[in-house]
């Protein structure tokens, strides 16, 4: 529906030292004044009321052709609009016009004359309005001495004596047009394939496809994703497939990192698979990836597992995506073999411990810290927890904070500098011997990007990778090595939690003798993302490479139970957890685990198991007492006779609250008790616990204003139970 407001209102500008002569607008109807939705613009101005600044009010003439623009505020989106008109002297003009999207201006020609003092009037169709301002009050408001500092404004170049960039300027000063707030609403949806890089059999959580979904609007309650349908797709083998789970990271396009947030899982994958779920979305991006578990003895050498996105459901809406099908080759891991060539591709021999960055060259056994000339020079980085230097510690250091794939060391290089000067860092390692001409070998090593905690903010990147060089490399520190690499990642590697594997197969000519690891793309190819004037950093860590003959078949994990079912209920105010097992052998007990991310797990309980060696179906319940409200994940755990923890299944519950409603909840200033808590004592704790706010409920509602954004738990002293809300 479109519907038209009115304003009215006066403007002054001074433009610096140029001669600029002001108009006023009399009035700008909108068409739609919600956020995110299309309207038309209508500016009109009588002339009556101009002003001179900077000369004589008679140069404010323009003449046919004189270039002209609109331009509209800070998030407003012109890309789609459909057509513009101008009104001079009655008649209505339809010029040619050009969009620059970036600055939000719409360029065209003056098409007749306008005479000093003289009215007309604009009218653009179908701008996107901007999202709501939080920061301007409710609805936005914009003039110039608003919060929403801003004004639509037409310029006019006029013809003031043949001199140039003299303007006619139409703005406004007085409250003139208005965005209000929408409902929240599902503002776009995009699928895609996140690696194409090979994935090892028997690896966990292996991503196949991302899913973004971007949420917009500003009131009501958030949508709900109910379900998402995936199909296997005709290259993709069920049996690889072991288990199906879906990760939320928020707005961090980022998975493997401290965000992921485990939805839902499902332990078996169809040709037809539907991940069910009840998640609250958060206002924007949503980051959203399914992933693989790879059966480590099952799972076929050269197939490819493949995903399928059919739909996602939300708040009972069906949306779907034209997207390309996620695949990934099955490879075996050349982590197992015990026959590496590389010596020390741990960096865990060292002449000495870091005092600074930039000492790669204190790693030893054929590896170096490649330089001008071949010299030891570079830059590339050691880090060590044996180091007393801040910012070359392991695992916080000044690119982030990381732990050791093996061991305590790890090495780091620079991929991208914001100053376009192509600096790239590398490691370069000795073979013990050349290469055999015709053999295939296997190479992996790892990598896992800076997070930024303590350094700069830090890129990801894609092209890392590895070449192989019948001579030492000898260019400048300074300089990209600008040569093919024989092994590549083509995707941004967007981990910095996990170790992400850089994999690749390789035919020997017989003359290399070096290997040579880091970015080989230059910047006009280089794909990126990260914030704005961040450099590209990656740790690496265990570097392997082995015959492909030497490389050995995965060897299962074999559990000493087999598990029937296993459940997680609410019941009341506990969670019951109950499972069903049959040929229990060398099992001493269980080990429930639980999390409230699907991520860090902390032991709940141990339940003994009954009795001796069994082949008949026992049942093992436990309740949960302390529960707090939102998804719980249960964690099952054997505990053999060995000693050894092998994990069953996973398990989450959606808890709800039902003895305490809040609303609104996400809140902003106020949280409301809608129940008899008058005059109650709260506490309000952060989500590890600490306690940040204590106080009493007045008039049923509590003041969160001092809380800054974020996740928090409420407790009343008369209930031991967690109600979680979120601040915005």
């Amino acid at each position: 529906m479109k519907f038209s407001v009115l304003i009215v209102f006066l403007f002054y500008i001074n433009y610096g030292n140029s001669a600029v002569y002001i108009g006023f607008w009399n009035s700008i109807i909108q068409t739609n004044t919600t956020e995110y939705g299309l309207s038309d613009y209508t500016l009109t101005t009588t002339g009556t009321n101009e002003m001179a600044a900077g000369g004589a009010l008679s140069n404010s003439y323009a003449g046919t052709g004189n270039s002209a623009f609109v331009s509209f505020p800070a998030g407003f989106d012109i890309s789609t609009v459909s057509g513009f008109t101008i009104n001079i002297s009655g008649t209505i003009y339809y010029p040619l016009y050009t969009l620059n999207i970036v600055s939000r201006q719409l360029f065209f020609s003056l098409p007749a004359d306008l005479q000093r003092n003289e009215g007309f009037q604009v009218a653009i169709s179908d701008v996107t309005n901007p999202p709501l301002n939080a920061g301007c009050g409710t609805p936005n408001y914009y003039y110039s001495s608003s919060p929403c500092n801003n004004y639509i404004s037409v310029g006019i170049i006029n013809s003031s004596g043949g001199v140039p960039n003299n303007y006619n300027l139409y703005a406004h000063n007085t409250p003139m047009f208005q965005i209000d707030p929408a409902p929240y609403f599902i503002n776009s949806l995009e699928v895609e394939k996140p690696t194409n890089v090979p994935v090892f059999t028997g690896a966990n959580d292996e991503e196949v496809l991302l899913i973004t979904v971007d949420v917009a609007g500003s009131t009501g309650g958030l949508p709900i994703l109910q379900e998402i349908l995936i199909s296997s797709g005709v290259t993709s083998q069920l049996s690889d497939i072991i288990n199906v789970r879906v990760w939320s990271t928020g707005a961090k396009k980022s998975f493997h990192s401290l965000n992921d947030l485990l939805i839902t899982s499902s332990n078996s994958y169809t040709a037809s698979t539907n991940l069910v779920s009840n998640f609250i979305l958060t206002k924007g991006v949503n980051h959203l990836w399914v992933t693989f578990d790879l059966d480590c003895q099952d799972s076929s050498i050269g197939n490819l597992i493949t995903a399928d996105f059919n739909s996602i459901q939300i708040d009972g809406v069906i949306y779907t995506d034209a997207s390309p099908i996620g695949s990934r080759e099955i490879v075996l891991d050349p982590a197992t073999t015990f026959l590496n060539i590389v010596q020390n591709g741990d960096f865990e021999i060292i002449s000495n411990c870091p005092t600074n960055l930039a000492q790669f060259d204190l790693v030893q056994n054929g590896w170096n810290n490649p330089g001008t000339n071949g010299a030891a020079s570079g830059s590339s980085d050691l880090f060590s927890g044996c180091s007393s230097f801040p910012l070359a510690q392991v695992p916080l250091n000044y690119w982030g904070t990381q732990d050791a794939k093996s061991g305590n060391n790890y090495a780091g290089v620079l991929t991208k500098t914001f100053s376009g000067s192509e600096f790239r860092e590398y490691l370069q390692y000795q073979l013990p011997q050349s290469l055999i001409a015709g053999a295939e070998y296997q190479l992996v090593f790892y990598v896992s990007g800076g997070d930024s905690e303590t350094g700069i903010n830090s890129k990801k990147v894609n092209g890392m990778g590895a070449y192989f060089s019948s001579t030492q490399y000898g260019q400048a520190t300074t300089s990209l090595f600008n040569v093919t690499p024989h092994i590549i990642v083509n995707d941004i590697i967007l981990d910095e939690v996990d170790w992400f594997p850089v994999y690749g197969k390789y035919i020997a000519t017989g003359s290399e003798q070096f290997l040579i690891i880091g970015n080989f793309l230059s910047d006009v190819v280089l794909q990126n993302y990260g914030p704005t004037g961040a450099e590209g950093y990656y740790f690496v860590e265990d570097v392997i490479l082995t015959l492909t003959s030497e490389v050995p078949p995965c060897v299962p994990t074999i559990l000493s139970v087999e598990l029937i079912e296993m459940n997680a209920v609410q019941i009341s105010r506990d969670v019951l957890i109950d499972w069903v097992v049959s040929s229990e052998f060398n099992i001493v007990s269980y080990i429930l685990q639980k999390s409230y991310d699907g991520l860090n797990f902390e032991d709940l309980a141990e339940i003994n198991r009954f009795g001796q060696n069994t082949s008949e179906t026992v049942r093992y319940e436990y309740s949960d007492h302390q529960i707090i409200p939102g998804i719980v994940y249960y964690k099952l755990l054997e505990k053999n006779v060995d000693g050894n923890l092998l994990e069953i299944s996973v398990q989450a519950v959606n808890v709800e609250n039902n003895s305490l409603l809040l609303y609104p909840n996400p809140c902003q200033n106020y949280l409301k008790i809608r129940d008899s808590y008058e005059g109650e004592i709260f506490r309000i704790l952060d989500v590890v616990g600490n306690v940040l706010l204590k106080g009493i409920v007045i008039s049923g509602e509590i003041n969160v204003t001092a809380l800054e954004a974020g996740a928090y738990l409420l407790q009343f002293n008369n209930d031991s139970s967690l109600i979680r809300f979120t601040k915005e």
